[in-house]
């Protein structure tokens, strides 16, 4: 892989470190919230440099080095975090002949002008936007910036969404610009213009001129619908010099059979004093009469809290994860998680525990294997960590861990 200027990438992180190390280029990444201590960690294993992560105080029991945004070559920030430091702003035109006000402010829409006072006159587009600090007086400088790269920046695909705007405004003049996704193109190729209009307005100025020429837009009586396809091929080269993508297929015989990805979570304050309460609780039913079982059963009790915490902050990584139109299976010890997973994701999961019966199973597995809409399968390792085939996926998440080790690698291997 080969990395120069502005591009898109389909999805290498590491590459995304090795050209701006090799360039040495102050990098801006820009990721989802679940993402941020991944991109640490990559940091950390894979260059020698230093990196800053805006709005994160590890715990004092990590004992974390901390760095400076001075020193650091790196800085990370969520998309989230954007509006901590960045307002955004709109212009407002009056269309009323007698009054021909024009003015910014944060209103998105208004609904009366308030120098004439009428209804329905006033038009309203973006504006600009302002810099602030956040609460502990940081400031985030997009001038200071060589390089600015979006992890799963299929997050921006709505232009009109306040997350894009952050992202597109304050950052639209930087040179360098690396876009990371599995999918830059999900249901249909108009999403794919506000990504290229991020990396070269100058080349792709125009959304309905895109959708025209590629999306087969239509007009229709609710307005215009740029939910087809059209001219694809013209598309691909078109794209291409922004364009880099490496296919499981093309670098298979390069990967090792399994590849394990730690994904880490820091509790917050208030889950810090819940843990030590319940781990206080644990210690003070402990007595001599105690044998193995016993130990294990209270155990139990802090593994099915940190279980909820890790289950609470998966749910965006699994919609980031099923959003760029690839099946995982997800695994727990518990039926609670479980029954959770099934009733957050509804429409696109099925769920596999040992409270079904034979049928329902069988249809769990048949659905997720053949049903394109079914993108999750949920089990509880020991009900459906053997004897079932589950390969349409190729990512398995463990909320939690088993007791056994092999019983997780039978589950595993549900995939392979």
């Amino acid at each position: 892989t080969y990395l120069t200027d502005n591009y898109i990438v389909t999805h290498n992180t590491l590459s995304a470190l090795t050209y701006a190390v090799k360039n040495n280029l102050k990098t801006l990444i820009i990721c989802p919230a679940s993402l941020k201590l991944n991109w640490r960690n990559e940091i950390k294993d894979f260059t020698n440099e230093k990196y800053y992560i805006y709005k994160y105080k590890p715990s004092k029991k990590s004992e974390e080095i901390l760095y400076t945004k001075q020193e650091s070559l790196f800085h990370i920030i969520n998309y989230e975090s954007l509006g901590s430091y960045f307002e955004l702003n709109n212009f407002h035109k009056c269309q009323n002949y007698n009054c021909k006000q024009q003015w910014d402010d944060k209103v998105k829409k208004h609904k009366r002008c308030p120098h004439c006072g009428r209804e329905n006159v006033v038009k309203s587009r973006a504006g600009g936007f302002e810099k602030i600090n956040d609460k502990d007086g940081v400031e985030l400088d997009p001038l200071e910036y060589d390089l600015i790269v979006l992890d799963e920046v299929h997050y921006i695909k709505n232009q009109k969404s306040n997350r894009a705007k952050l992202v597109v405004k304050p950052f639209k003049d930087i040179k360098n610009k690396l876009l990371l996704t599995g999918t830059a193109i999900k249901n249909r190729p108009y999403e794919f213009f506000p990504l290229l209009n991020f990396i070269d307005p100058n080349e792709w100025k125009n959304a309905h001129s895109f959708a025209v020429r590629y999306a087969a837009a239509k007009e229709t009586k609710f307005g215009w619908d740029y939910n087809g396809a059209s001219n694809l091929e013209e598309l691909y080269q078109r794209i291409s010099p922004y364009f880099l993508r490496r296919l499981k297929k093309d670098v298979l015989k390069y990967l090792p059979d399994k590849t394990y990805t730690i994904i880490p979570i820091e509790l917050t304050k208030e889950e810090q004093r819940e843990y030590h309460k319940n781990e206080k609780s644990v210690l003070s039913e402990m007595n001599s009469e105690d044998n193995d079982m016993t130990h294990l059963a209270r155990i139990q009790k802090l593994k099915q809290y940190t279980s909820k915490i890790k289950l609470n902050r998966s749910y965006d990584f699994i919609e980031n994860f099923i959003e760029g139109g690839e099946k995982i299976v997800i695994f727990t010890q518990y039926l609670e998680v479980a029954n959770d997973l099934y009733n957050h994701f509804k429409d696109h999961v099925v769920i596999f525990t040992g409270k079904h019966n034979m049928n329902k199973k069988q249809n769990a597995v048949d659905e997720f294997m053949n049903n394109d809409n079914i993108k999750i399968f949920v089990g509880t390792i020991l009900a459906a960590g053997v004897g079932i085939t589950l390969t349409s996926a190729s990512t398995v998440l463990f909320i939690d861990s088993a007791w056994s080790p092999s019983d997780m690698i039978q589950a595993e291997d549900r995939c392979h």
